[in-house]
């Protein structure tokens, strides 16, 4: 539920390690991955892996150990559902009780990484459904 780099440490023999797991439990790893990519970019604007390329060895990871393939156009849908979780779950409350001069200060990051994506989101995905 809070997989983000402030939660990754790597130990000098190479080994990675997870910490701070109050909040997990079971449910799709797809949620922890759009929680790690969005805090990843929410923390540094120059990532050391494209965001595609960590989306890509998800897949193929999956696909590999546990025989799970999805479509290109079945997972486009998932990491939209996952997307809108994740910002509802924790994006929402922070931009509605965050302190104006915090908002400000973070508000071309939250356009870039939360709202032009959510609103293009809410684009493919519901307005299909609500506009038939």
């Amino acid at each position: 539920g809070e997989f983000q780099p402030a939660n990754v440490a790597l130990q000098e023999d190479g080994e990675l390690v997870v910490f701070d797991w109050e909040l997990t439990g079971p449910g799709p790893g797809v949620l922890d991955l759009v929680a790690f990519i969005t805090a990843c970019r929410w923390e540094r604007a120059d990532l050391p892996v494209a965001c595609d390329d960590l989306i890509a060895l998800y897949r193929a990871e999956m696909a590999e150990r546990v025989g799970v393939r999805w479509p290109d156009d079945e997972w486009a849908a998932l990491w939209d559902h996952a997307f809108l979780w994740r910002f509802t779950q924790e994006m929402l409350d922070w931009a509605a009780s965050t302190p104006r001069e915090v908002f400000t200060a973070h508000a071309s990051r939250f356009e870039e990484i939360w709202l032009v994506p959510v609103l293009a989101t809410v684009e493919r995905q519901l307005r299909p459904v609500l506009f038939i």
